[in-house]
């Protein structure tokens, strides 16, 4: 043996041949050289015992358990066994088992550990000196205690398999029943510690246990001399604890012991829960997907009214653009061929076109900014705002004929949108001074009465005009809606009046019979007042 893992071989030749146990042994120390009868080479490593087939050198893979080894001698007993010196006590092997593993029949060799549960004072072996076998068979090996000896002819191999128990079963809620068919736990249990036994007495120190719950563990432990578990944190479901065992010449019972419990679930963890919930999301997307393809069906719908409206509101437009300019060139025209022409009737036509024409254009401004711009709530003064829109209309024909009233009767500040409470009363009282019956003797009126009504303004303008017949009522507010060709006007007074009043939050309706006069009657509700923020040492630009 050498010092660095190999093993040289001296011919009568003087030749020498270095065996490797591998490429890089640098560390591994082979001790002493065993030939058996047969011819065979053994020879122990620091790192296990070696085998040499004539060409190679072999480590023999041993069952580990978890504790660390230092090897220092091999000994044949001449009883087909093994004895390997370490520093933790006197391993114990078959020849048999290792030839297997050279065979190829196995891959690690049993082993039996003897220590000081076997009677040993001090277990720890040397490597200093080396074992021996005396005349009759008995193994010196010395250790750091002393020399311990070993008689194999006085070893008797327990055969026996031993029956295997399981003991107790407890949890963090207390001992629980062994004998009940299949044992149910309640919901939120954290610990489970399960206590077992060989009933093997030989040397109880050296019995081993392996363990699996299955539904939970996918293999076996590794072989350990303790004899409980714990487990934590189980997932709801049915469970079987398993445990084979061995005695102490590792003999195993692989039937062992086994018992059933069921970890129950907490509402929130049963199938039926997971298929409510699923069935309630998928329910909730089901609706979800259903209310965005009828959200995408109004907005394309809306969205065809609002091109329809559009298409409409050029074809009107620009008809109604360009009717009055046409006239004021047929006059100009006219005028040019007619040598003895009225001038002063001619700029009344043209006056009465351009006029038109900037209603309107009116119109138009007041509809645009009535779907551009946001609410801005003002403190409305009914009495000198109805005064100043009647001072604006007081331009339009027969205004004089007309008699009129106003009457305010509100308790509480109200706040709107000024400018478009202007576009909707400036349209509503021109339409009750322009549509009035041209009779002599008639006493002509329309009147402004402005009430409340809880937490609605409720504003009506009656007048005494011919009236509305009920087959326009459905159309009077609808985008250039004219009840006849000899209507005056865009056709767009009234729908803006719709627009806006829609715009303010309050609702506009109308009341009217042909010949009795007509009843508009507009509620709005009132804005909470702006803020007013006080800039200080800011200037406004002249």
């Amino acid at each position: 043996g050498t010092h660095s893992g190999g093993m040289s071989i001296i011919r009568p030749d003087d030749s020498v041949t270095t065996h490797h146990l591998r490429m890089d042994d640098a560390g591994i120390l082979l001790f002493n050289i065993d030939i058996d009868k047969q011819g065979r080479v053994w020879t122990i490593a620091n790192t296990g015992p070696v085998y040499f087939d004539g060409d190679s050198l072999r480590s023999i893979a041993l069952q580990q358990d978890r504790r660390s080894k230092t090897y220092f001698d091999w000994i044949d007993d001449e009883r087909g066994n093994i004895f390997l010196t370490t520093n933790i006590g006197v391993l114990q092997l078959s020849k048999d088992d290792i030839l297997g593993f050279t065979q190829g029949k196995v891959t690690q060799v049993p082993t039996r550990l003897l220590d000081d549960a076997d009677g040993m004072n001090n277990k720890e072996c040397t490597g200093a000196t080396r074992s021996t076998r005396s005349a009759t068979g008995k193994i010196y090996i010395p250790t750091l205690g002393g020399v311990c000896v070993i008689d194999p002819a006085m070893q008797i191999r327990n055969e026996m398999v031993p029956p295997i128990r399981i003991s107790h079963f407890k949890t963090d809620r207390g001992e629980r029943s062994l004998f009940q068919p299949q044992t149910e736990i309640e919901p939120g249990t954290i610990r489970y510690s399960f206590r077992y036994s060989v009933l093997s007495y030989a040397t109880p120190g050296r019995n081993q246990f392996r363990t699996m719950l299955q539904g939970f563990d996918k293999d076996w432990s590794i072989p350990v001399h303790d004899s409980e578990v714990e487990y934590t944190n189980l997932p709801p479901g049915t469970y079987t604890f398993r445990v084979i065992g061995s005695n102490d010449n590792n003999v195993w019972n692989e039937q062992g012991a086994s018992f059933v419990f069921t970890v129950q679930p907490f509402f929130y963890q049963t199938i039926w829960f997971y298929a409510l919930v699923i069935g309630t999301i998928s329910a909730l997307l089901l609706l979800l997907y259903k209310w965005r393809i009828s959200f995408v069906k109004k907005q394309n719908e809306a969205l065809k009214k609002v091109n329809a409206e559009l298409d409409r509101f050029v074809y009107s437009a620009s008809h109604d653009l360009r009717s009055p300019l046409a006239s004021i060139l047929g006059l100009i025209n006219v005028a040019r061929e007619d040598t003895q022409w009225d001038k002063q009737e001619y700029l009344t036509l043209i006056e009465k076109s351009v006029k038109k024409l900037d209603s309107f254009i009116g119109d138009i401004i007041d509809f645009s900014r009535n779907a551009r711009l946001e609410i801005v709530p003002e403190k409305i003064d009914f009495e000198t705002f109805i005064k100043d829109i009647l001072e604006d209309l007081r331009y339009i024909e027969n205004y004089d004929k007309i008699s009129r009233t106003v009457s305010v009767n509100i308790s509480t500040d109200f706040y709107t949108d000024r400018k478009r409470l202007r576009i909707v009363l400036s349209n509503v009282i021109a339409n009750a001074i322009k549509h009035h019956l041209p009779e002599p003797n008639r006493d002509n009126y329309f009147s402004v009465t402005i009430s409340q009504d809880k937490h609605l303004v409720v504003i009506q303008v009656t007048d005494n005009g011919p009236g509305i017949s009920e087959k326009y009522h459905e159309s009077i507010f609808k985008m250039f809606f004219r009840a006849s060709g000899r209507t005056a006007g865009s056709g767009l007074g009234l729908y803006i009046v719709k627009e806006t009043v829609n715009k303010l939050g309050g609702k506009i309706t109308l009341a009217s019979r042909q010949g009795e006069g007509t009843t508009f009657t507009i509620s709005l509700p009132s804005y909470a007042p702006t803020k007013q923020v006080n800039l200080i040492g800011v200037s406004e630009p002249e």
